[in-house]
């Protein structure tokens, strides 16, 4: 369900209460073509912890949020595009990209809202090369900043990929960190089938393709890598709020990573799937991809 953030949790944290804005009497022209706020994306890649940070901004005060993908279909986008504006907002979500940009970045009316910003996955519109740069351009044109989630474990992202795709057949979220009995989960081991894998690295290094085109190009980028976030969060958090100009951002006051271990215990037929994907193009990266990417788990107090 994209409406509910809740089912998208990578980490077990705490926040605070988001704050909400009415709708207020200004014209869609007015909306639209607001320059008083600070337009950022978050820019990533699947399972980079992407849906972490994004509530965090989500719950910071000041901050408009689209918390839903919302190049993820027509749908999303048009869901977005009505989230917090009146009902003669709401678009079809075949516009161009401008359009869809200045409907997306158009804050709440009657709000204390000095930030607008989305998180625009990767993998997501990003179909050809024209379509990257139309995004660059307009990200220059209208000074917007982005944050940029950098998980370069293409490996251990394609283990989380196939992980969740079989919570989901199941019917347990990744989130959920203690069974019916409330005895901690252990993480599932899965045999992966050669075929599955090559084809999730290929999928994955071409949205990277497109991720590093969109950070190397950019002018205004901050990009937080993924151990950053599981190693010391509210120090990523401070950053992030700083990069944006904010004078408060939400902080995290637990945090744990979903998946941890080495790729033996995570992956039932690890020795085959090794000697496969060491007789192919990413022998050179095995060894580092399979080293453990957070090497110990920080708690935060407040």
């Amino acid at each position: 369900n994209m409406s509910n953030p809740i089912t998208h949790l990578a980490f077990v944290f705490l926040i605070p209460c988001a704050a909400f804005w009415a709708p207020g009497d200004k014209s869609l022209n007015e909306r639209v073509n607001s320059e008083d706020v600070q337009k950022f994306i978050l820019l990533a890649t699947p399972r980079s912890g992407s849906s972490w940070m994004s509530q965090m901004l989500e719950g910071t005060d000041h901050v408009a949020y689209h918390y839903n993908e919302c190049f993820h279909s027509e749908h999303s986008m048009n869901h977005c595009f009505s989230e917090w504006a009146s009902p003669q907002m709401k678009e079809t979500g075949s516009q161009n990209l401008p359009r869809q940009l200045d409907l997306l970045f158009s804050p709440p009316s009657a709000s204390n809202v000095t930030h607008v910003g989305f998180k625009w996955m990767a993998n997501q519109h990003f179909e050809n090369k024209s379509q990257v740069v139309e995004a660059l351009e307009y990200i220059e044109e209208n000074q917007v900043k982005v944050v940029a989630l950098d998980r370069s474990n293409l490996l251990r992202k394609c283990y989380s990929r196939y992980d969740m795709r079989v919570r989901e057949r199941i019917g347990e979220h990744i989130f959920d960190k203690t069974d019916e009995n409330n005895h901690r989960r252990v993480p599932h081991s899965h045999m992966i089938p050669e075929s599955w894998i090559d084809g999730c690295l290929k999928r994955t290094k071409m949205n990277a393709a497109t991720f590093n085109q969109i950070i190397n190009t950019a002018k205004d980028v901050i990009v937080i890598t993924y151990s950053d976030l599981c190693s010391d969060a509210n120090r990523v958090l401070r950053k992030v709020g700083k990069f944006l100009g904010l004078q408060e951002i939400a902080q995290a006051s637990e945090l744990r990573k979903s998946h941890s271990g080495s790729m033996h215990d995570l992956v039932k037929n690890w020795g085959k799937l090794r000697q496969h994907l060491l007789n192919g193009p990413y022998a050179d990266q095995i060894e580092k991809w399979e080293a453990e990417e957070c090497m110990q788990t920080h708690t935060h107090k407040q």
